[in-house]
């Protein structure tokens, strides 16, 4: 198996789930049982390093991204 273009793969997957983790750190209380999935003891911890994390493989993918 031969992967050509594995650095797009890796920073678009990535990105992706810490785009989801942020998202789920994010939700308020009132949307019930789904927002209490992260501990609140870590949720400002998860918010902060999912957003960062999420921006530097964004740009990464933006970067190794070629045109055809």
């Amino acid at each position: 198996m031969n992967i050509q273009n594995w650095k797009t793969t890796v920073s678009g997957v990535g990105a992706s789930l810490f785009a989801l983790l942020t998202a789920l750190a994010a939700l308020p209380y009132q949307l019930g049982e789904v927002a209490t999935i992260i501990p609140a003891a870590y949720k400002e911890h998860i918010f902060i390093g999912g957003a960062i994390a999420t921006v530097i493989l964004k740009v990464w993918n933006s970067i190794v991204q070629k045109d055809k």
